[in-house]
């Protein structure tokens, strides 16, 4: 787009704004109190980052934000979305079996080798029938930042007419190396997806990627410095710049910590039921975590001063399946190792 005179613009962004005002055009609803808190919901162009170390709940907080983004009593313009899911680590199956594990609440190893009764065919089949919808698509093979570009691109082209166009990668550090190596490849992806909202105003970009090892180090009760920071992000100068929202899922029980954190009360007057007695001549206190995940708000680009920026949310750790991993994961900034198991595709669709 060539240099242009603000004022030639303008006009069209005070529509819009007055289009808000009115309710003719509405923020999207994530159903996610750490998304929606700013502005009530996401914006045409915005990135959302949501990060976390393997088994802290990231894919199945994606598999939350998309259902809540798709589902017509929240959003009563979704008929008019579609969503693109860029799947690089887990296959079509095995989120199928994660979805199943969260709406039957049973455990995937059940779900894999036991046959549903009556009930859970009923749940199971609603379940896949909201698969069926077609405003859903999907890529399963990882892909170099130019073909996600072009591919992206064309899908977007053909979706002009749609309200919303959502995409997500999961996750950015399995983007094929080009021609340089992993940092080139996520830098690259990264400039993709910035350019590419720039040129459809209806995309929304919702992007997991992964948390460096360094956070292990510092792992203590009730010690403020084991929360997320900046610098433990996955290439964190670009996942930084490049989110509108960046979010690092924690789920501090699992790393064996029982009081996470120590902080002012009167900082987070809305997270007192979370609160263990407070201690010292400060009366700071700790989050307790069993039951618990934590979500660190790092960056929210339309956000005042200062913001919200713990959200917790009440688990049930019953069915720990939420919270396994399929995938084990070890990131470092020039090294990536996987493990992953597969699956065969089914043919058969009936329960």
């Amino acid at each position: 787009m060539p240099i242009v005179q603000v004022k030639k613009l303008i006009n069209k962004e005070v529509r819009q704004l007055n289009k808000y005002q009115k309710g003719e055009i509405k923020t999207v609803q994530t159903g996610r109190p750490h998304l929606d808190d700013t502005l009530t919901g996401l914006l045409p162009g915005d990135i959302v980052v949501v990060a976390g170390a393997s088994g802290a709940g990231k894919t199945f907080e994606l598999q939350t934000v998309r259902e809540n983004i798709m589902d017509k009593d929240l959003n009563p313009f979704s008929e008019n979305y579609v969503f693109l899911d860029y799947s690089f680590e887990m296959k079509l199956f095995n989120l199928v079996l994660r979805g199943l594990n969260k709406h039957l609440n049973k455990p995937k190893k059940e779900i894999l080798l036991e046959e549903f009764d009556d009930k859970e065919k009923e749940l199971a089949s609603r379940y896949i029938d909201t698969l069926r919808d077609d405003r859903f698509y999907i890529e399963e093979n990882p892909c170099t930042a130019e073909q996600f570009y072009k591919q992206t691109k064309e899908f977007l082209d053909q979706h002009k007419d749609k309200e919303r166009v959502f995409v997500a990668v999961d996750h950015m550090a399995l983007f094929k190396n080009g021609t340089g190596g992993k940092k080139d490849a996520v830098d690259a992806a990264g400039e993709a997806i910035n350019q590419l909202k720039r040129e459809y105003d209806n995309a929304i970009f919702l992007l997991l990627s992964q948390l460096n090892r360094s956070i292990l180090s510092r792992i203590a009760e009730n010690d403020s410095n084991s929360a997320p920071n900046r610098s433990d992000l996955y290439q964190s100068d670009t996942m930084f710049h490049l989110a509108d929202y960046l979010v690092v899922v924690q789920n501090p029980h699992r790393l064996g910590i029982s009081e996470y954190m120590k902080v002012r009360p009167e900082r987070y007057p809305y997270l007192t039921e979370h609160f263990t007695e407070p201690t010292g001549r400060s009366q700071k206190v700790s989050f307790h975590t069993l039951g618990r995940i934590f979500y660190h708000v790092l960056k929210v680009r339309e956000g005042e001063v200062v913001f919200d920026d713990i959200f917790i949310e009440n688990v049930d750790f019953s069915n720990a399946d939420r919270f396994a991993e399929d995938t084990i994961e070890v990131m470092d900034d020039d090294e990536f190792l996987k493990i992953t198991f597969d699956e065969d595709e089914e043919d058969d669709n009936k329960f």
